[in-house]
């Protein structure tokens, strides 16, 4: 008896999305919750595959967490392109307008800086924003993440 052996259907092949480049805009690696979620997102984003930066004051790395990326110094920003930029920091965020790319991203921290906030993206509405709580959309009405 000759009995053929039948294999399921093959999967399709998997789609290799294209790696994006992502930089985080910091102005210090000093133990803070809000540092440390940029660094942790930059270990996140190196073990899927992505190149992450962040670019600070100095290039030295913090002590205090293992980070897989790369540090660059901040007045180098232009100098290297990146499709996405995030930035949190209300000192940088002259920084993160002119950044070249092809995304930039406000992580809004919280409403102690929402008169900031607010100036910022009236003059730049192209900025996405996204914040780590709902109450961002309290201080910052009308913007949708």
């Amino acid at each position: 008896m000759d009995v053929k052996r039948k294999f399921p259907p093959q999967p399709p092949a998997v789609t290799i999305l294209p790696l994006l480049t992502i930089r985080a805009l910091l102005p210090h690696v000093q133990i803070a919750v809000g540092v440390r979620r940029f660094l942790e997102l930059g270990n996140e984003f190196v073990r899927r595959g992505h190149h992450y930066a962040v670019f600070k004051p100095d290039v030295t790395p913090p002590d205090w967490f293992k980070s897989e990326f790369h540090f660059r110094p901040l007045d180098t920003l232009n100098a290297h392109p990146y499709d996405v930029t995030l930035c949190g920091d209300v000192g940088l965020l002259h920084l993160l307008a002119n950044a070249p790319g092809k995304l930039r991203v406000l992580v809004a921290i919280g409403d102690r800086y929402a008169s900031k906030y607010q100036a910022f993206l009236r003059d730049h509405p192209d900025i996405l924003v996204i914040g780590n709580s709902s109450a961002w959309v309290e201080y910052l009405p009308g913007v949708k993440g």
